[in-house]
């Protein structure tokens, strides 16, 4: 009360107001004009890097550190590298993405809907390279999109017959597992899959009662499961080739069938549907769900 008393015999009847002039308050933590400017022209002059990178090209002029880089570049909109791309291309007046590079963008936030297994199955085939024995190996595979189950075959030539052994060993060796019926085969455009030469694969989709699906002209990317089961396929047979010489074909395939049966029974996978198990299990604990409901 005597500090109010005071205030009053003071300034009288603006005793209430203030009377001492306000001044901004101090920012110590503020990142300094200068400095965000030279950190907005570095991400745009380059795009690809980061805000470490940026930190560490700007921390000997402006003693900026990294959160105060990322505080600003998501101030500006430039948080991340796609965000850095699309100003990069605005500010140098350069046409909008098509629609394959929209997609292409787009493919990597989807996933192909595959609620349960042999749902959808995707095959693809690649070269492997060349025998010193046996000439040219090319690779075939199929593999389930829910639990990912995969399967391959080896052979000489690319053709529809060689794709469609991979597919019909996917459902013979699903089918041990009680799963009799594959709804969907996805794959790509080549000649083995599209074209007259592939009776023998379009004859194989009828016989199993599938769906044939190719992906859209010039989106590969769409069939990225098998895609990647081929690539640690090509992986785990350039280490095989490594440690043995091989004479045929054969040989290197009976390899490969060992490491397959590691990598469907053993091997933890973190698909959204595996969570850590090996396609096996994740196909025997669906088997097992039906068997109770139908219970």
């Amino acid at each position: 009360m005597r500090h109010w008393q005071r205030r009053y015999d003071d300034h009288g009847d603006d005793w209430l107001f203030d009377w001492v002039p306000r001044r901004l308050p101090a920012m110590p933590n503020q990142t300094p004009v200068e400095a965000e400017l030279a950190t907005v022209d570095y991400a745009l002059d380059h795009p690809e890097a980061g805000p470490r990178t940026i930190t560490a090209a700007q921390t000997a002029e402006y003693g900026v550190g990294q959160s105060a880089v990322y505080g600003t570049l998501k101030r500006r909109g430039l948080a991340t590298r796609a965000k850095r791309l699309e100003a990069v291309r605005q500010r140098a007046g350069q046409r909008a993405p098509d629609e394959v590079e929209r997609d292409r963008a787009l493919s990597k936030k989807r996933h192909l809907r595959a609620p349960e297994p042999s749902h959808i199955a995707c095959a693809d085939t690649a070269l492997v390279g060349r025998l010193k024995e046996a000439g040219i190996v090319r690779l075939s595979a199929a593999i389930d999109a829910h639990c990912s189950y995969g399967t391959a075959v080896l052979a000489p030539a690319r053709n529809a017959a060689m794709a469609a052994a991979a597919v019909e060993r996917l459902h013979r060796e699903l089918s041990v597992e009680g799963i009799t019926r594959i709804g969907r085969v996805l794959t790509g455009n080549g000649t083995e899959f599209v074209g007259k030469p592939t009776r023998a694969f379009e004859a194989l989709c009828g016989r199993l009662g599938a769906e044939h699906r190719r992906t859209k002209m010039r989106h590969v990317w769409t069939n990225r499961k098998a895609e990647r089961f081929i690539q640690t396929l090509k992986d785990a047979l350039e280490g095989m080739l490594r440690k043995k010489l091989y004479g045929s074909i054969a040989q290197l395939l009976a390899d490969l069938d060992r490491w397959l049966d590691w990598y469907n029974t053993e091997r933890p996978h973190q698909g959204r549907f595996n969570r850590g198990q090996p396609p096996v299990k994740v196909v025997r604990a669906f088997q097992l769900r039906q068997e109770t409901k139908a219970a």
